[in-house]
């Protein structure tokens, strides 16, 4: 399943001389081709056909729109985003059912991360409502006995050839960004062929942060709430002519809206509205 915003080159043909007549002849490659991959699911209720509690192995089912008839949990119905992202090979497709998940998501590898309402635009969207899957970030970070502030971002992307379509986006007001490409520590992450669209993202400092990008497209989401007054921040890399960074069509209830830096591209069909 293709689902890179990188259209796959298509083969090429060529023309070769034989000597009893002209022939066709595909030519080599010239990039990656996307692998096949599965689809996994991620549900807040699965149900055990077999009843009983949960565990590995189990044949489940749910009535939620959009799941399969019967999965087996563990190898692909899952609980939390994190898990189904750990199970999955490079390029698979991660489809969250409606519910809420209550977690920060860390995307380490390319693939598809689709909430119930991907492709469907925010405009006729309830933000939070029932047919959402609602991504929250955890007020608290617990290890062993010790409770602190979570302040983490609520999802990082921290690969190339990643979508995020379809969410509703929450931080608990503490979080530093709603989607970033910044790991715990280090640097940010250098993304190529990202896609954020579709989605509802609210309550955090800045709730799109984006830095040192490759090439990305922003675009239909709808930015509810920033605390610091940045919608959407982005960042291509200094001194790389070749970014393409496009912001399009968001609408961004921010003082600040959309600030840019560097070789971005913000077309005039962005469309900032600015709180009262």
């Amino acid at each position: 399943m293709r689902h890179s915003i990188r259209s796959l080159l298509g083969r090429s043909l060529r023309t070769v001389q034989s000597p009893r007549r002209l022939r066709v002849e595909e030519l080599e490659r010239r990039d990656t081709p996307t692998p096949m991959a599965s689809t996994l699911y991620v549900n807040d209720n699965w149900v055990d056909v077999n009843g009983g509690s949960l565990v590995a192995g189990d044949t489940v089912t749910s009535t939620e729109p959009g799941a399969p008839v019967s999965a087996i949990f563990g190898t692909n119905a899952f609980k939390t985003i994190n898990s189904a992202i750990a199970a999955a090979t490079p390029y698979a497709t991660v489809q969250v059912l409606q519910g809420t998940y209550t977690e920060n998501v860390t995307i380490d590898k390319p693939l598809a991360l689709l909430g119930a309402q991907n492709g469907v635009a925010v405009g006729g969207r309830t933000i939070g409502g029932a047919a959402e899957s609602v991504i929250v970030a955890p007020d608290k970070i617990v290890t062993g006995k010790t409770s602190t502030t979570n302040t983490n971002d609520v999802i990082r992307i921290l690969a190339d050839d990643v979508i995020v379509d379809g969410f509703t986006v929450s931080g608990n007001t503490k979080s530093v960004a709603g989607i970033s490409n910044t790991p715990v520590s280090g640097s940010p992450f250098d993304a190529h062929y990202l896609t954020i669209s579709n989605d509802f993202i609210r309550n955090a400092i800045d709730d799109i942060s984006l830095a040192t990008l490759s090439s990305a497209y922003v675009q239909n989401n709808s930015i509810e709430v920033a605390k610091n007054g940045i919608g959407i921040q982005v960042a291509s890399q200094t001194g790389n002519s070749s970014a393409a960074v496009y912001v399009i069509a968001n609408t961004v209830y921010a003082a600040a809206g959309v600030i840019a830096k560097g070789d971005q591209y913000c077309p005039a069909i962005c469309r900032i509205t600015t709180a009262v």
